[in-house]
C-alpha cells in the first residue's frame, strides 16, 4: 500500500514562542517536533487522522484530515490569533494548524 505524508512547517512571521519547538501528534502520538523557521514530513497512512500541536499545558484544536494515497498535505504550525490571555487560559487556542491548499 503507498503512504501518503504530512508536512509541517512552521513560519517565522510570529515572534511568540521563537526559541520554543511544537509537539505535533497524529491520532494522539507525537510524531515530531517544529521550531520556529522549520519544517518536517513524516509518512502518514492513507485515510482519516486527527492532527494537534502541543506546547506544555495547551496546543491546538485538533485538525482532521484527510490523507489520499501518495498525496503530500501541508499544514501550517504557529501562534494562534487570539487573544493572549485568553490563549493561556484554555487547551485547544494557543496554537493553530493550517492546511495549506
Amino acid at each position: 500500500m503507498a503512504e501518503s505524508y504530512a508536512r509541517f512547517y512552521r513560519p517565522r512571521h510570529r515572534w511568540r514562542d521563537r526559541f520554543r519547538a511544537y509537539k505535533v501528534e497524529i491520532d494522539g502520538e507525537v510524531v515530531g517536533t517544529v521550531r520556529y523557521g522549520a519544517e518536517f514530513t513524516v509518512p502518514v497512512k492513507p485515510g482519516q487522522h486527527i492532527i494537534r500541536a502541543v506546547i506544555d499545558w495547551s496546543g491546538s484544536e485538533p485538525l482532521t484530515t484527510l490523507f489520499e494515497t501518495g498525496d503530500t498535505v501541508t499544514i501550517r504550525v504557529e501562534p494562534s490569533e487570539a487573544p493572549a490571555l485568553q490563549s493561556v487560559q484554555t487547551t485547544d487556542q494557543y496554537l493553530q494548524l493550517t492546511l495549506d491548499q
